[in-house]
């Protein structure tokens, strides 16, 4: 996956097995993106809030609760991590 510089726009490609390379279309622009495996997240870039899909084996995709705004992404094959803003 790729983040546009023009506009922020996410593209991601490749291998789909998990619906990991399916965007989600309520975020127009994004300003961090991880892929792991399985699973994407990524933030948008207007508010910050943390997106994941694909498959969610061992709760790669389960986005805290406890935090409203994140700064960067990046997962692995089985998990997830994130800085808070």
């Amino acid at each position: 996956c790729g983040i546009a510089q023009a506009d922020g726009v996410l593209h991601c490609w490749g291998f789909n097995g998990g619906g990991q390379t399916d965007v989600p279309v309520v975020v127009s622009a994004w300003s961090s993106v991880g892929a792991g495996s399985y699973h994407t997240c990524g933030v948008a870039q207007a508010d910050g809030v943390l997106h994941c899909w694909g498959s969610n084996g061992d709760g790669q995709t389960d986005v805290p609760v406890v935090v409203s705004a994140w700064s960067s992404v990046s997962a692995g094959v089985h998990h997830t991590c994130g800085i808070a803003q």
